[in-house]
């Protein structure tokens, strides 16, 4: 059948007809921007045009991170916050414009694809994917059990393996043409930098995802912030209009301002919303993430609590069920909690403390889960009864759960390891941290490749997660052994690549050693409270 299907150029119309489900998108509107149709097609047609479009050399834009290979979402979060608290670290007043595209995979014109796929396969190839696409039919079933077969007249099919690597394709060359217009706007817009390995002019102020735009741009003051958010609007708007694409008018934008009457311009750019310039505030939500004009880490983490809390009560009849093991019952807590609590924070630079409510909601749903293992019996010498809760620790080793910090270093590793062996994926991401933008006068790293004392928190994880790594496995040096330091380390002679298999050896089922000297000093301390029991420490005794 498949030697037919490439002689013929042909596919079978049971290929190109979908079953369409409609998701409520919970967004308030009405009508059809309230749904979103997914598509449930032939598992075989799937992974024929999947392999099919494979075949090509697809091109890469450095701004462009959904449905490309090697780079993530955390990716996309990742250099948008590092580059927003490099301007904060510089006093520089700035905003934060979030772009959505309507209905963005249903909507592209077939024009487009169409033109996409005759520069990117040759024949039958590209007459197989035209094919996919220009036959494509859904079968849509109303409340009485009514069917109807409509015919898909534009765009690509949202539930398709390719679909987002297609509008990915498409939506390219649209998005540099409206990074040329926004260029043409006569704003200031210092964000141009060269990547050290490869020498590539990237831009590190524009992040496309998929149909989320995110654009960083320097400003005066709020009447000049309300302008550059209108002309960076009209700059894609217009790029992206010959593709059938537009973008929500409902932009959201978070302003920043420093120095001498901040709070005043702040309030007067958040005014700004009722001019028809979008919602301005000191919020929004980002790639499924809450993102904010300062601390979004601490607002992360508690968004996290409460998406595991979620997690942890849609399964709240099976951790008391005792016909499941408890081995089984933490493997669960490990599938769908655990790693609910951790999702995307690979991305950010958290605090000990912000670790630590981490760790300590983490074990006390653990606690609940071993129901009375969690504590022992001690018989003093007077005949007393003394129960002790276990120390973490043993618990945590007991039911192989590592230390979140720990687990955390490992994740981070793991996605270094990813990006260093393959050095064109992220460009735009390994300029950022390590070369000085215009705006700034000191360095983040010094002539030997080491960083400064103006380094990011981000270069020092990436020191720190070298150093536990090192403390592990010795044939991995410190970041201060390489020849060029950080440079040494983010290149391909890198000794990170052939350590794959070592670097999961960092996880541990202690805390650090220095939160242990912290903890012991905590106790010695007069103003602390320590609890006879089980040896939790407390500010003072209401806390306890």
């Amino acid at each position: 059948m498949l030697v037919q299907i490439r002689r013929t150029a042909s596919t079978p119309r049971l290929w190109h007809q979908s079953e369409a489900r409609f998701l409520n998108k919970g967004n308030g509107e009405t009508g059809p921007p309230a749904f979103r149709v997914i598509h449930f097609l032939d598992p075989l047609s799937k992974a024929f045009h999947t392999a099919i479009w494979g075949l090509a050399d697809h091109r890469k834009w450095d701004f462009s991170f959904g449905s490309v290979s090697h780079r993530r979402r955390e990716l996309a979060l990742a250099q948008h916050m590092l580059l927003c608290w490099r301007l904060e670290n510089a006093k520089i007043n700035h905003i934060q414009c979030f772009f959505d595209i309507k209905n963005a995979f249903p909507s592209v014109s077939r024009a487009s694809i169409d033109h996409m796929l005759t520069q990117q396969f040759d024949e039958p190839d590209n007459a197989l994917l035209h094919q996919h696409h220009a036959a494509a039919v859904m079968n849509v079933t109303d409340d009485q059990g009514d069917s109807a077969l409509l015919k898909v007249g534009s765009g690509s099919m949202q539930g398709d393996s390719i679909a987002g690597a297609i509008f990915g394709q498409v939506l390219g060359p649209y998005m540099t043409e409206g990074l040329r217009r926004i260029k043409g706007c006569d704003h200031h817009w210092p964000f141009e930098t060269d990547d050290f390995l490869t020498g590539d002019h990237v831009n590190t102020a524009l992040a496309l995802y998929a149909d989320d735009v995110s654009v960083v741009a320097e400003v005066v003051d709020a009447e000049d912030a309300a302008n550059v958010a209108k002309d960076f609007f009209w700059a894609i708007a217009s790029a992206i209009k010959p593709a059938s694409l537009s973008l929500k008018r409902d932009m959201t934008v978070i302003p920043m301002f420093f120095g001498k009457g901040a709070q005043r311009q702040m309030q007067q750019a958040i005014d700004n919303n009722n001019r028809g310039a979008g919602t301005w505030g000191t919020t929004a939500k980002y790639l499924g993430c809450e993102v904010f004009g300062k601390k979004c880490d601490a607002r992360e983490v508690t968004a996290r609590i409460r998406a595991a809390n979620t997690a942890w009560f849609a399964l709240s009849g099976l951790w008391f069920e005792h016909d499941v093991p408890l081995r089984s019952r933490i493997r669960i807590f490990k599938a769908n909690v655990a790693i609910v609590l951790l999702a995307g924070l690979e991305a950010y630079v958290l605090s000990d403390a912000q670790i630590q409510r981490l760790e300590s909601w983490r074990m006390a749903k653990v606690r609940i889960l071993i129901e009375g293992k969690g504590t022992v019996k001690i018989i003093s010498a007077g005949g007393d009864i003394k129960i002790r809760a276990i120390p973490d620790n043993n618990i945590r080793a007991r039911n192989h759960l590592y230390t979140v910090s720990s687990e955390l270093c490992c994740r981070r590793l793991l996605w270094l390891h990813d990006r260093i062996c393959h050095p064109f994926d992220w460009t735009a991401f390994r300029a950022l941290p390590c070369q000085s933008l215009p705006f700034e006068q000191s360095y983040q790293l010094d002539s030997a490749g080491n960083v400064t004392e103006h380094a990011s928190p981000w270069l020092r994880q990436v020191v720190d997660d070298v150093a536990s790594l090192h403390a592990r496995v010795h044939a991995m040096p410190l970041v201060e052994q390489m020849q060029f330091g950080i440079r040494t380390l983010l290149s391909n002679d890198s000794p990170l690549r052939k350590l794959k298999s070592k670097i999961r050896k960092v996880r541990t089922f202690e805390v650090p050693i220095l939160q242990r000297q912290e903890h012991t000093q905590q106790i010695a301390s007069p103003d602390v409270c320590s609890c006879e029991l089980c040896d939790y420490v407390g500010v003072n005794k209401r806390v306890l």
